[in-house]
């Protein structure tokens, strides 16, 4: 049995394994991991959960959390604000050996020149992300699954205080490569499975769980999209992360989302849905913050919208509310005093938070631009006269 020695640099003990993987022969399918081990990790087996309670210190250190990735307050508030909603998180990791491709970007924050966007590999691109959601599924204590496609069994993190002892145990796990194949059919199956046992509970509680699947291509062992049609009238929301924007990849997802009646989304990668928002809403700096709020499984009709639409006035007030607080109508309304709602955005918004690297441009701007805001609401096309 392999275990995690005590870390040396700091004062917290790494906990040993619970649980080996251990790859046998599965007769239905290859390459189809079979998990040996702590059995309370990998199944409901028809309990009850538990959900923990969050104090008030969980909630502020989740926001402090949030805010120290520079996130807009209004948007810490939000996704703190959506945690009773959801009773449980799953997250599909694909470490398969299609990751290793270099194709990969990812931002890092460096001393002197603040964040810079890096070349790296898909793996190192998801890793980042899959760490920055199982350190806040830890800080917030929302109970979170995750399941590496080809290595380790799954892992939960956030269903008790555990003085990170879990988060830690994962990002062990994590630190390893990728290889393997892709058989995301057998762990949608366990997920949906799980789902099924819980879901009297979810619509008592009117509680729903939320899945979000990261990958970079097809499934290995089966039918995705029969896999996934299992998840159909559960009370569920399903978020397809792509790692890859390789044009059959994207056909493949876009065409299984297509054919199911799932509450579903799929995102591109940071730079792929950047690109997509500013076609249709130039005026919004689509930051990572934005990102990690709907990989996490935060879900807002008005964000579905942005790379498919032009915001209404409507949904612009609700994108506004949601990314820096406040109601709707606390922000003035466009069409009925456009000289008011600019300067409320110039003078009380943008003053009031950090500006945010643009994925496009790969320079940090404002979260809002003024100009194309103008442009697309003002009635006198976009001249404001001060």
């Amino acid at each position: 049995m392999s275990s995690f020695a005590k870390n040396n640099n700091n004062n917290s003990n790494v906990p040993t394994a619970q649980a080996v993987p251990v790859m046998v022969q599965h007769h239905s399918s290859n390459n189809v991991p079979v998990f040996i081990g702590n059995q309370q990790q990998q199944s409901f087996l028809g309990q009850q959960q538990q959900q923990p309670q969050r104090t008030q210190q969980v909630i502020e250190r989740s926001k402090t959390f949030l805010q120290s990735n520079n996130w807009p307050s209004g948007l810490a508030d939000s996704m703190i604000g959506d945690l009773n909603q959801v009773w449980k998180r799953f997250f599909i990791v694909d470490d398969s050996g299609s990751m290793n491709a270099n194709d990969g970007n990812k931002i890092e924050v460096t001393r002197s020149r603040g964040p810079m966007v890096v070349k790296c590999s898909r793996w190192a691109e998801l890793k980042s992300a899959v760490d920055f959601h199982a350190e806040f599924a830890y800080l917030s204590q929302s109970t979170s699954e995750f399941r590496l496609l080809n290595a380790g069994a799954p892992l939960t993190i956030g269903q008790r205080e555990d003085n990170g002892e879990a988060l830690q145990l994962f990002r062990g796990i994590l630190s390893g490569g990728a290889t393997g194949g892709t058989p995301l059919c057998y762990h949608i199956t366990q997920i949906a499975n799980e789902i099924k046992q819980m879901e009297a509970t979810l619509r008592h509680e009117n509680k729903r769980v939320t899945v979000t699947i990261f990958t970079d291509g097809e499934s290995s062992d089966g039918d995705v999209a029969q896999a996934l049609r299992q998840l159909e009238r559960l009370p569920c929301w399903v978020c397809i992360r792509l790692c890859t924007d390789e044009e059959n990849v994207v056909n493949y997802w876009n065409n299984v989302d297509n054919n199911l009646e799932l509450a579903m989304d799929v995102l591109d990668d940071l730079f792929g849905e950047a690109d997509e928002v500013y076609e249709h809403n130039n005026w919004l700096t689509y930051g990572e913050p934005l990102h990690r709020f709907r990989e996490f499984g935060t879900h807002r009709k008005e964000l579905d919208m942005l790379d498919e639409m032009d915001l209404s006035t409507e949904h612009l007030r609700g994108t506004l509310s949601i990314l820096f607080g406040g109601r709707e109508n606390d922000y003035p309304h466009p069409e009925a005093d456009f000289k008011d709602f600019y300067n409320y955005l110039e003078r009380d918004i943008l003053q009031n938070n950090p500006p945010v690297l643009n994925p496009r441009t790969r320079t940090v701007e404002p979260w809002i631009n003024l100009k194309n805001i103008a442009k697309k609401y003002g009635k006198d096309g976009g001249c404001i006269l001060m």
